[in-house]
C-alpha cells in the first residue's frame, strides 16, 4: 500500500510539473485564447499540488510519522482561515 501511495505521489508531481510547464510555454504565446488557457492551467495546477499535499499527508499517516488527530485538526484550522 505504501508503495502504491508512493507511485500516485510521484504521478501528481510529474503532472504539475508538466502543467507548470505548459503554462510558462503558455505564456509566450499571443493568440487571443492565451489568458483563459493560463487561468484554466493554473486552476488545474493548484488542484494538482492539492491532490499531491494529500498524498503527503496519506503517506504521513500511513507510516505513522504523523497522527489522525492532528491531521483532523489542521484541517479545522484550514477550514476556517478559508
Amino acid at each position: 500500500m505504501d508503495t502504491f501511495l508512493t507511485g500516485l505521489l510521484y504521478i501528481a508531481m510529474l503532472a504539475v510539473v508538466i502543467t507548470l510547464g505548459f503554462g510558462i510555454f503558455n505564456m509566450y504565446k499571443s493568440d487571443d485564447k492565451t489568458r483563459s488557457r493560463s487561468n484554466k492551467l493554473m486552476r488545474l495546477r493548484v488542484a494538482l499540488q492539492f491532490a499531491a499535499v494529500l498524498l503527503i499527508i496519506a503517506i504521513a499517516i500511513r507510516s505513522g510519522m504523523l497522527k489522525i488527530g492532528i491531521v483532523a485538526s489542521t484541517f479545522i484550522i484550514i477550514s476556517i482561515i478559508m
